[in-house]
């Protein structure tokens, strides 16, 4: 009978609903590995800048990614800013017929046939040009002067698009049009920036709240039924870790950019600024729940990023520690020996696998660090880092301060790709250079 039917349909109906609000964020159980333009946009070093993001450049990138990284896990070309034109009847963003004359579409398929994925940026709001013009919606009764009131506090970058507000019938047409128009034509990932609280804006300064707009991404992937990876950034404000960022997105950036925007893409203060703040964020982890993102990982090249091998380790390190995703921001046309070596260290990548950030012994960023994380395996990771400039340092920690002890563990030296102890004491020591790093996978031996 009728009440039979529904008694047995509910359940069935509400296991559905919930599978289906968390689908999205619990496919990605492993930060991503991939490549992203930005850096190469903001530097001032010869021969990039703002004009260098075309197509030609592009795809020179995705052909270098698939040669020498992709082998090793590399597989996200992720657009940056500049990648969009003009938007469409409906106030949709879409790609730069200038720039990429292709299309987006032809340019996801010739990435898709390598294997590798497409990323794109957006920022919250719509278009002022199309408030104006009072478009329609695609798929909706509404138009944009319906969802907005001429708003400028969209996001961080105010002025530069209207707010959506989203107690407004429409509000979430718009977003899902936005989203499913680029999961149409291929669209893998997207980085949503300015997004306040964070952004290097006070919160409840200009009344810029991105939360919802958080929110409705999130729920316009969920519609279109693709596997798309949501980035939010920038230095969001980690007291809406759970109650709003985790809820819709993969991953947040932690920090403010890396990048130098001089003549090099990047210095060792702001990896090591970068680096700090994941002493407060690593805390809140949760396994399934998304990742912290440190922002590009700028290694490949010795002279565009005037590190030291030993500086370029470090920079590595914590980024594979703190489960960050890897993306590249180097021409990959220009990777020097060392950066292909860090880049594709295989040890070291298992570790990132791993996929669960480690936390500082002691709580405090000194000059001598030592990282670690448990894992299932019984498996302990171990990092120390000296970032003193001038002088060595030897570390010694007792097993029984990061988890172990009472059994024998072989020792792997990730960078170095050797087996090199077995260990049974209670102590681990090692001597690490200075402003260099050293990380280390303890396995339990049977």
């Amino acid at each position: 009978d009728t009440t039979t039917r529904m008694r047995v349909a509910f359940p069935v109906i509400f296991i559905l609903c919930l599978f289906s609000s968390s689908q999205g964020l619990q496919e990605f159980k492993k930060p991503y590995l991939g490549w992203s333009s930005w850096s190469l946009e903001a530097t001032k070093y010869p021969g990039y800048g703002s004009s260098w993001l075309n197509e030609t450049n592009v795809l020179e990138q995705a052909k270098i990614m698939y040669q020498k990284l992709y082998k090793y896990g590399y597989e996200y070309i992720n657009l940056d800013s500049g990648w969009s034109g003009a938007v469409d009847e409906y106030g949709r963003f879409n790609m730069d017929p200038v720039k990429f004359p292709s299309g987006l579409g032809n340019i996801a398929n010739v990435l898709h046939r390598k294997g590798l994925k497409l990323g794109v940026y957006l920022i919250p709001g719509i278009d002022t040009g199309a408030y104006k013009q009072n478009l329609p919606i695609y798929g909706s009764k509404y138009r944009h002067r319906d969802i907005s009131s001429a708003n400028p506090g969209a996001n961080a970058f105010y002025g530069s698009r209207y707010k959506i507000d989203f107690d407004k019938p429409g509000a979430q047409d718009w977003v899902d049009a936005q989203v499913a128009l680029l999961a149409s034509l291929g669209v893998d990932f997207i980085k949503l920036d300015a997004i306040v609280p964070g952004s290097s804006i006070q919160y409840g300064a200009f009344n810029i709240d991105c939360r919802r707009d958080v929110e409705a991404y999130g729920k316009a992937i969920e519609k279109t039924g693709r596997k798309m990876w949501l980035t939010i950034s920038w230095a969001v404000n980690i007291t809406f870790l759970d109650s709003d960022w985790r809820k819709s997105a993969n991953a947040w950036r932690i920090a403010t950019d890396v990048e130098t925007y001089g003549d090099h893409l990047v210095s060792f203060h702001d990896v090591e600024r970068n680096a700090q703040a994941l002493v407060a964020w690593v805390t809140s982890y949760k396994p399934g729940a998304g990742f912290q993102d440190m922002d590009s990982l700028l290694i490949g090249n010795g002279t565009m990023s005037p590190l030291s091998k030993g500086e370029r380790k470090i920079y590595m390190t914590y980024w594979v520690i703190a489960s960050s995703p890897l993306y590249t921001g180097d021409d990959l046309t220009q990777l020097d020996e060392v950066g292909l070596e860090l880049l594709t260290n295989t040890d070291v990548l298992a570790i990132h696998k791993r996929a669960k950030p480690a936390t500082i012994l002691g709580g405090e960023f000194t000059l001598q660090q030592t990282w670690y994380s448990n894992h299932e395996d019984g498996a302990i990771v171990v990092s120390f880092i000296n970032v003193d400039d001038k002088n060595p340092a030897t570390f010694s920690i007792e097993l029984n301060q990061v988890g172990g002890g009472g059994k024998t563990y072989k020792v792997r030296d990730c960078w170095n790709r050797k087996t090199f102890l077995s260990l049974t004491s209670k102590k681990f020591e090692q001597s690490i250079g200075p402003h260099d790093a050293g990380l280390y996978l303890l396995l339990p031996v049977s």
